[in-house]
């Protein structure tokens, strides 16, 4: 069976989310929940793990599809707006 984590919210339910947004406040944070994650599952939950890290404004600068410690980690990145004619 799957296993799939929604990365910010159970940043923001576990309290690893720190307060703030000084720099890499976000990229601290999310390493520290893979590092917890990959220290936490099974050898055999880490294949089947995928954590998704959504948001609107995405990190840019990482690829949507990171694998790490045999884990599947996901950037959402929100689609460009489509304007309306008329």
């Amino acid at each position: 069976m799957a296993i799939i984590i929604d990365g910010y919210n159970l940043l923001h339910a576990s309290g690893v989310m720190p307060q703030g947004n000084g720099p890499h406040t976000f990229e601290r944070a999310r390493e520290a929940l893979i590092r917890f994650l990959a220290a936490s599952l099974t050898d055999e939950e880490r294949p089947r793990t995928t954590i998704v890290f959504d948001a609107r404004e995405g990190p840019h600068n990482l690829p949507r599809l990171l694998e790490r410690d045999g884990m599947t980690i996901r950037f959402a990145r929100s689609r460009p707006t489509r304007r309306r004619s008329g």
